[in-house]
């Protein structure tokens, strides 16, 4: 990632492929697009290059899991407000995994 303004644009889009991607499965192509896309926002972070933000002092790059793909997209599939249980979100590989949720009632909100 090359410039502090270039981390909006890339959140947005990452969000904007979320969100397209409801009933749909995602291919190697897609995912290794996203998880790149995520990593480089999270070395900005690491590398104090996020205006506002404080440098991270440890943060690893993230892998994808397969496992909690599925998770995610059964939760998306069921177009709810809010959080599922840890119990519906864990993994043989992971007994517990966090969840982040937001929402809006509109785009301009």
């Amino acid at each position: 990632m090359s410039s502090n303004s270039e981390f909006p644009s890339v959140v947005l889009l990452v969000c904007s492929l979320v969100c397209c991607c409801v009933h749909a499965q995602l291919d190697d192509a897609m995912r290794n697009e996203l998880l790149t896309l995520h990593n480089e926002a999270r070395q900005s972070v690491q590398n104090g290059q996020l205006v506002g933000q404080p440098i991270a002092v440890s943060i690893q790059p993230l892998k994808w899991n397969v496992e909690l793909e599925t998770k995610a997209q059964i939760l998306s599939d069921q177009c709810r407000v809010g959080h599922d249980t840890n119990d519906d979100r864990k993994i043989p590989k992971f007994q517990y995994v966090g969840q982040n949720w937001a929402g809006a009632k509109d785009i301009n909100t």
